[in-house]
């Protein structure tokens, strides 16, 4: 994987022998997009292109949202917390299909 592409996505985070590159932007990169009314609930939404129920988009950005995924950089592997298996393997392919 090319560490100068993950750094472009993510946040370089360094502490003691620890080296990590967190990934920022969940819903953008699983191809998740909304629209919202004032009061914050979710008006329209996508997955990648196609039109999908608003309570599945809240689902999935809730989801989302309370995920951490990073780059570990002295394993050279992708890390996560707080994710559900599907979704996990989801996107950490299109992390992998955007930095090689």
């Amino acid at each position: 994987m090319d560490i100068n592409k993950i750094k472009q996505i993510g946040k370089e985070w360094i502490k003691e022998d620890m080296h990590r590159i967190y990934i920022n932007n969940l819903d953008q990169i699983y191809g998740l997009e909304t629209t919202s009314y004032k009061t914050g609930n979710i008006s329209s939404a996508t997955l990648n292109g196609e039109k999908i129920s608003n309570s599945r988009a809240r689902q999935l950005s809730t989801d989302l949202s309370c995920a951490k995924i990073w780059y570990d950089v002295k394993t050279g592997k992708i890390e996560t917390q707080h994710i559900n298996d599907p979704l996990k393997t989801a996107i950490i392919n299109k992390i992998i299909g955007m930095v090689n």
